[in-house]
């Protein structure tokens, strides 16, 4: 998977064939978040909205593909160049989903 913050590209690896699929980068799909929290309530009961144990589940999963991941050292695509060149894209980017908060400087002023 790639993205530019804009735009997410994935591509799925098969025997014969690769697939390339492109669409929005937007992955806290909130609409979707409000639609399903919006019939749970007017159905008086869950409909899917996510849960705490949901939460657990995703974490645990989450470390578990972490620890695997570090014991087996994935390949790596790219080089410490290109990483470089990445995160300072990234620096310079002002428009696009998950950017860092940038603070504005306040003006110096003399203590009272």
């Amino acid at each position: 998977m790639r993205h530019d913050f804009a735009k997410a590209t994935v591509e799925l690896y098969g025997v014969r064939t690769t697939l390339h699929k492109t669409g929005a980068f937007n992955d806290k799909k909130l609409d979707v978040m409000v639609d399903v929290f919006a019939r749970s309530i007017r159905a008086g009961r869950n409909l899917g909205f996510p849960q705490a144990r949901d939460s657990v589940i995703a974490s645990e999963v989450s470390w578990a593909m972490l620890n695997d991941a570090i014991s087996h050292v994935p390949p790596v695509r790219g080089t410490p160049e290109e990483m470089q060149q990445i995160l300072e894209h990234r620096r310079n980017l002002v428009n696009g989903f998950g950017l860092p908060v940038r603070t504005q400087k306040l003006p110096k002023s003399e203590p009272v």
